[in-house]
Protein backbone atom coordinates (compact mmCIF):
# COMPACT_ATOMS: atom_id res chain seq x y z
CA UNK A 1 0.00 0.00 0.00
CA UNK A 2 1.48 3.28 -1.05
CA UNK A 3 -1.21 5.52 0.46
CA UNK A 4 -2.57 5.55 3.99
CA UNK A 5 -5.01 8.01 5.52
CA UNK A 6 -5.69 8.33 9.24
CA UNK A 7 -8.90 10.16 10.14
CA UNK A 8 -10.06 9.80 13.75
CA UNK A 9 -13.85 9.47 13.92
CA UNK A 10 -14.54 12.64 15.91
CA UNK A 11 -11.80 14.77 14.35
CA UNK A 12 -12.10 16.91 11.26
CA UNK A 13 -8.42 16.42 10.52
CA UNK A 14 -6.80 13.65 8.56
CA UNK A 15 -3.19 12.61 8.17
CA UNK A 16 -2.01 11.40 4.77
CA UNK A 17 1.07 9.23 4.27
CA UNK A 18 2.44 8.18 0.91
CA UNK A 19 5.25 5.68 0.37
CA UNK A 20 7.52 5.90 -2.64
CA UNK A 21 11.02 4.97 -3.72
CA UNK A 22 12.22 8.56 -3.51
CA UNK A 23 11.52 11.11 -0.79
CA UNK A 24 10.35 13.82 -3.22
CA UNK A 25 8.03 11.35 -4.94
CA UNK A 26 6.47 10.55 -1.53
CA UNK A 27 5.89 14.25 -0.85
CA UNK A 28 4.37 14.81 -4.29
CA UNK A 29 2.12 11.76 -3.93
CA UNK A 30 0.76 12.91 -0.56
CA UNK A 31 0.25 16.47 -1.81
CA UNK A 32 -1.49 15.29 -5.00
CA UNK A 33 -3.90 13.11 -3.01
CA UNK A 34 -4.79 15.96 -0.64
CA UNK A 35 -5.34 18.43 -3.50
CA UNK A 36 -7.55 15.93 -5.36
CA UNK A 37 -9.53 15.21 -2.17
CA UNK A 38 -10.16 18.92 -1.54
CA UNK A 39 -11.13 19.53 -5.19
CA UNK A 40 -13.55 16.60 -5.06
CA UNK A 41 -15.19 17.95 -1.89
CA UNK A 42 -15.53 21.42 -3.44
CA UNK A 43 -17.13 19.99 -6.58
CA UNK A 44 -19.49 17.86 -4.50
CA UNK A 45 -20.53 20.87 -2.38
CA UNK A 46 -20.98 23.06 -5.47
CA UNK A 47 -23.13 20.36 -7.07
CA UNK A 48 -25.35 20.22 -3.97
CA UNK A 49 -25.68 24.02 -3.95
CA UNK A 50 -26.53 24.09 -7.66
CA UNK A 51 -29.15 21.38 -7.17
CA UNK A 52 -30.76 23.22 -4.25
CA UNK A 53 -30.71 26.54 -6.16
CA UNK A 54 -32.32 24.86 -9.17
CA UNK A 55 -35.13 23.50 -7.02
CA UNK A 56 -35.79 26.93 -5.51
CA UNK A 57 -35.71 28.58 -8.95
CA UNK A 58 -38.35 26.10 -10.17
CA UNK A 59 -40.53 26.98 -7.18
CA UNK A 60 -40.07 30.70 -7.93
CA UNK A 61 -41.08 30.18 -11.57
CA UNK A 62 -44.22 28.31 -10.49
CA UNK A 63 -45.18 31.06 -8.02
CA UNK A 64 -44.60 33.79 -10.63
CA UNK A 65 -47.01 31.97 -12.94
CA UNK A 66 -49.55 31.79 -10.12
CA UNK A 67 -49.14 35.54 -9.50
CA UNK A 68 -49.77 36.25 -13.18
CA UNK A 69 -52.94 34.12 -13.10
CA UNK A 70 -54.13 35.91 -9.93
CA UNK A 71 -53.43 39.31 -11.52
CA UNK A 72 -55.47 38.31 -14.58
CA UNK A 73 -58.33 37.21 -12.27
CA UNK A 74 -58.18 40.54 -10.41
CA UNK A 75 -58.15 42.53 -13.67
CA UNK A 76 -61.12 40.55 -15.00
CA UNK A 77 -63.15 40.92 -11.79
CA UNK A 78 -65.55 43.77 -11.09
CA UNK A 79 -64.17 46.51 -8.92
CA UNK A 80 -64.98 45.90 -5.25
CA UNK A 81 -66.28 42.38 -5.90
CA UNK A 82 -65.43 39.38 -3.71
CA UNK A 83 -63.52 37.91 -6.70
CA UNK A 84 -61.32 41.01 -6.88
CA UNK A 85 -60.60 40.90 -3.11
CA UNK A 86 -59.87 37.16 -3.30
CA UNK A 87 -57.46 37.71 -6.20
CA UNK A 88 -55.73 40.57 -4.35
CA UNK A 89 -55.34 38.43 -1.24
CA UNK A 90 -53.87 35.63 -3.37
CA UNK A 91 -51.43 38.09 -4.98
CA UNK A 92 -50.26 39.34 -1.57
CA UNK A 93 -49.83 35.79 -0.25
CA UNK A 94 -47.99 34.64 -3.39
CA UNK A 95 -45.69 37.71 -3.33
CA UNK A 96 -44.84 36.95 0.32
CA UNK A 97 -44.01 33.37 -0.66
CA UNK A 98 -41.90 34.71 -3.56
CA UNK A 99 -39.97 36.99 -1.20
CA UNK A 100 -39.20 34.05 1.11
CA UNK A 101 -38.03 31.89 -1.79
CA UNK A 102 -35.86 34.72 -3.16
CA UNK A 103 -34.26 35.06 0.29
CA UNK A 104 -33.62 31.30 0.41
CA UNK A 105 -32.11 31.42 -3.08
CA UNK A 106 -29.81 34.29 -2.09
CA UNK A 107 -28.64 32.34 0.98
CA UNK A 108 -27.97 29.22 -1.07
CA UNK A 109 -26.13 31.10 -3.81
CA UNK A 110 -23.88 32.93 -1.35
CA UNK A 111 -23.08 29.84 0.69
CA UNK A 112 -19.34 29.41 1.18
CA UNK A 113 -17.82 26.41 -0.56
CA UNK A 114 -15.17 24.75 1.57
CA UNK A 115 -13.75 21.44 0.46
CA UNK A 116 -11.21 21.54 3.24
CA UNK A 117 -7.82 23.06 3.71
CA UNK A 118 -4.27 21.93 4.17
CA UNK A 119 -3.09 22.60 7.70
CA UNK A 120 0.47 21.42 7.10
CA UNK A 121 1.63 20.93 3.49
CA UNK A 122 3.37 17.70 2.60
CA UNK A 123 7.08 17.85 3.31
CA UNK A 124 9.92 15.84 1.87
CA UNK A 125 10.86 13.14 4.38
CA UNK A 126 14.43 13.40 5.68
CA UNK A 127 14.79 9.65 6.12
CA UNK A 128 12.96 6.51 5.05
CA UNK A 129 9.74 5.75 6.92
CA UNK A 130 11.09 2.36 7.93
CA UNK A 131 14.62 1.07 8.35
CA UNK A 132 13.94 -1.80 5.99
CA UNK A 133 17.52 -1.89 4.63
CA UNK A 134 19.03 -2.56 8.06
CA UNK A 135 16.29 -5.00 9.02
CA UNK A 136 16.40 -6.81 5.69
CA UNK A 137 20.20 -7.08 5.80
CA UNK A 138 20.13 -8.53 9.32
CA UNK A 139 17.38 -11.01 8.39
CA UNK A 140 19.27 -11.99 5.24
CA UNK A 141 22.44 -12.70 7.23
CA UNK A 142 20.55 -14.82 9.77
CA UNK A 143 18.70 -16.82 7.11
CA UNK A 144 21.91 -17.26 5.09
CA UNK A 145 23.81 -18.48 8.16
CA UNK A 146 21.03 -20.95 9.03
CA UNK A 147 20.89 -22.29 5.47
CA UNK A 148 24.69 -22.55 5.30
CA UNK A 149 24.85 -24.49 8.56
CA UNK A 150 22.04 -26.81 7.44
CA UNK A 151 23.76 -27.45 4.09
CA UNK A 152 27.10 -28.19 5.81
CA UNK A 153 25.43 -30.61 8.25
CA UNK A 154 23.59 -32.45 5.47
CA UNK A 155 26.70 -32.68 3.30
CA UNK A 156 28.80 -33.95 6.20
CA UNK A 157 26.15 -36.44 7.28
CA UNK A 158 25.63 -38.00 3.84
CA UNK A 159 29.23 -37.72 2.57
CA UNK A 160 30.43 -41.22 1.53
CA UNK A 161 33.94 -40.29 0.37
CA UNK A 162 36.88 -41.84 2.10
CA UNK A 163 39.01 -39.02 3.35
CA UNK A 164 41.58 -40.88 5.39
CA UNK A 165 42.35 -43.87 7.69
CA UNK A 166 39.78 -42.67 10.18
CA UNK A 167 36.98 -43.06 7.58
CA UNK A 168 37.85 -46.76 6.95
Amino acid sequence: RRLSVDAPTEARVMTVRFRAGEAEEARQGAQAFVEAYIAHNREKTQSQIDERAGTIEQQIDALEQQVAVAQDRRNDAESGSPEERSAENAIVRLNNDLAQLNNQLAEVQTQAIDGGQVITPATTPGSPASRSLVRNTALGLLVGLALGLAAAFIRNRFDQEVGGAVDI
